[in-house]
């Protein structure tokens, strides 16, 4: 019986994948450069913060609010555009210039900064 479920277990799709393999959010093209100007343009942090950043709990965090303070979650992009889901580059640009937009949009473009800014491999998306 232990067999049988461990086998079950074996041959079940993943449903944790690195960032970097959703197809995608590769298709936005960020690069490391932009996510640093994201960060300071965008999330207001000082230049020095942003060079002197590295990958901890309290850096993470205070990603985390910066986000929540200065990005809005909203769906008035989808309402103003043609019925269908956003582009990658519509939601890069949307994220590069403040406007926000619909969790889907917000998250991804957040776990794509966290990917580049130094918290990957380790960042994960669900299917």
């Amino acid at each position: 019986m232990l067999l049988r479920a461990l086998t079950r277990r074996a041959v079940q799709p993943r449903l944790w994948f690195p960032v970097s393999e959703d197809k995608l959010l590769t298709q936005m093209n960020l690069t490391k450069d932009e996510v640093n100007r994201f960060v300071v343009d965008v999330l207001g942090w000082s230049h020095a913060k942003m060079d002197s950043f590295r990958p901890s709990l309290q850096g993470l965090n205070s990603l985390i609010t910066s986000m929540l303070e200065r990005v809005p979650f909203h769906n008035l992009t989808l309402l103003t555009r043609e019925r269908r889901p956003p582009t990658p580059q519509e939601m890069k640009m949307d994220m590069m210039t403040g406007i926000g937009g619909p969790c889907a949009v917000v998250n991804s473009f957040f776990s794509i900064v966290l990917d580049l800014i130094g918290f990957g491999p380790s960042v994960y998306l669900l299917r």
